[in-house]
């Protein structure tokens, strides 16, 4: 189990609703968390393959939804 601790920010407090340039930031940062998470599992993946083991089981929990 891989875990990062991702501080948010005061630039990551805003209204999603209302203001569309805060929509549009939050997006964008979420969109990097999201690619450096798939580079991650491609990685895990790929030394998986090259070691000449099985697919092995990746459990991913991505909260796409902020409360």
């Amino acid at each position: 189990v891989h875990v990062d601790l991702v501080p948010i920010d005061a630039e990551l407090h805003g209204d999603y609703v209302n203001d569309k340039n805060f929509k549009r930031r939050f997006q964008q940062w979420l969109n990097t968390l999201r690619k450096e998470k798939d580079e991650q599992i491609d990685k895990i993946k790929s030394s998986y393959k090259n070691a000449g083991q099985g697919p092995g089981f990746f459990f991913l929990l991505l909260l796409n939804q902020i409360f």
